[in-house]
């Protein structure tokens, strides 16, 4: 009888050594990726408080996978011409990104830019082109009547694709 119990024993203990193997290997593995963020902003001309905070989200881009920067609205625009003036201002921002990024990658020792269809890890600084690829227009519109179908907007549609992937 005691000898079951010591092999029931040393089974268990290899079993848990296993398992916590697989465990720390799976932790290991996803432990430097980057958090997905979408960011939504309504950045505007008499809104700068947002165009700092995205100014700021960029400096630290090397922490965040951008897997959106989405423009919308804080009200309906009833006029359209408008809506590129505030667009443009993120462009404005993604372009002193760009300016600034040989002094940001100077806090690594990053050499290059990986395909966007990679996973970053933390650390890891996208290129301006990744950012403004990965920027877009949401709805220039508000209101519970323009939720829904046909309204869509690139940025909507990237909520949902993002929304559908398997991770």
């Amino acid at each position: 009888m005691q000898g079951e119990n010591v092999k029931f024993i040393y089974s268990s203990i290899y079993v848990l050594l296993i398992l916590c193997s697989q465990i720390l290997l799976a932790q290991k593995e996803g432990a430097n990726l980057k958090p997905r963020v979408v960011v939504l902003t309504d950045v505007s001309t008499w809104e700068t408080d947002d165009q700092e905070s995205l100014v700021r989200y960029l400096v630290h881009a090397d922490m965040f996978e951008i897997e959106g920067i989405v423009w919308t609205t804080g009200y309906s625009h009833s006029n359209i011409s408008s809506f590129p003036t505030h667009y443009d201002i993120i462009q404005d921002v993604i372009d002193a990104y760009e300016q600034d990024l040989p002094n940001l990658l100077k806090r690594s020792n990053q050499t290059g830019y990986n395909q966007d269809s990679v996973r970053q890890e933390i650390g890891y600084w996208p290129s301006a082109g990744y950012v403004r690829e990965h920027t877009m227009k949401g709805s220039i519109r508000r209101g519970i009547q323009y939720i829904g179908p046909g309204n869509n907007s690139d940025g909507s549609n990237l909520l949902i694709e993002l929304a559908d992937e398997d991770d």
